[in-house]
């Protein structure tokens, strides 16, 4: 395990301590009961990401994604209702002209997840195979099979910082859905792996001009996997939606 992951590891334990601690009547920061549950959903599934010693090499996202998407919305529901008491609404011909959040938002992947500038995430290919990574030698990687009768279509990404600083990078956080259509028929949720270059789970800080590549996963029918002639990959969370065509 890198420094970074040890670091990343070590932050989420200290997130579940802190919380533990309220109790005890020492000092910490003042967080809503929200924040402190997203807290304690991050540390969860950062440790669970890296332990070598957890049995299951998938992670339900179900469980995870829906829970925070759940929690951010109700959240979003109590702002916009006291924003509503404390200001009437106010209807104009300039702002029903005006572009909503999301068209604003929505332009690409780098905007999508919010990126700094000079961050950029950019689609590299695709490839099929029984398992991922095919290499196991490497003791960081978590090996992933296809099930009997399907084989594992592998979306690769490349994310840069082509800035001169340190930028981090934090996809979890954006509980964010990847919806995977194949052949304009054939959909489903990317699979949420343990995988260490798991895009829909990756938090690290990159250095500047370091490059790391990402994948996405999901299974397809044997018979589909040599006959693929589209991609497209949607994005979806509680605040933005964001369609690319990869092939």
């Amino acid at each position: 395990m890198t420094e970074n992951k040890k670091r990343i590891v070590c932050g989420a334990l200290l997130c579940v301590m802190a919380l533990g601690m309220t109790a005890c009547g020492n000092e910490i920061p003042d967080l809503t009961e929200a924040e402190s549950q997203r807290v304690g959903e991050y540390a969860a599934v950062t440790l669970l990401k890296y332990d070598a010693n957890n049995r299951s090499r998938l992670v339900d996202p179900e469980i995870v994604i829906a829970k925070l998407e759940k929690d951010a919305a109700k959240e979003t529901g109590r702002q916009e209702n006291a924003q509503t008491e404390e200001k009437p609404a106010e209807s104009t011909a300039s702002e029903a002209q005006a572009p909503t959040a999301q068209e604003d938002i929505t332009t690409s992947l780098e905007d999508f997840f919010g990126l700094a500038e000079g961050v950029t995430l950019t689609y590299r290919d695709y490839q099929i195979a029984d398992s991922y990574p095919e290499d196991e030698s490497a003791e960081d990687y978590f090996a992933l099979d296809a099930s009997a009768g399907k084989k594992l279509l592998i979306l690769n990404f490349e994310l840069t910082n082509g800035t001169d600083q340190e930028e981090n990078v934090d996809f979890l956080s954006t509980a964010s859905r990847y919806i995977i259509t194949v052949n304009d028929g054939t959909r489903g949720n990317a699979l949420t792996t343990m995988l260490p270059n798991d895009m829909s789970t990756y938090v690290e800080t990159m250095a500047p001009g370091e490059t790391q590549g990402l994948v996405l996963l999901l299974e397809v029918n044997e018979d589909m996997a040599n006959g693929i002639q589209n991609i497209s990959l949607r994005l979806k969370n509680t605040s933005n939606e964001y369609t690319i065509q990869l092939l």
